[in-house]
């Protein structure tokens, strides 16, 4: 999946660790959500970054 829409892959796994985030607030346990909190940001910054990086080629 190379090419202008790689980047996409990291916003859905930013979306992904939130979704597993909501599931383990819910169940109660609060270190694995925020642990998938974090991750699920970075994730976030990583599509924020390699999308400037895809829309300025």
């Amino acid at each position: 999946m190379r090419g202008q829409w790689s980047y996409i892959i990291w916003f859905v796994g930013a979306v992904a660790w939130f979704f597993d985030a909501a599931l383990q607030v819910y169940s109660g346990t609060r270190i694995h959500a925020i642990l998938a909190i974090v991750i699920s940001l970075l994730f976030l910054v990583a599509g924020v970054y390699f999308r400037k990086q895809t829309l300025r080629k």
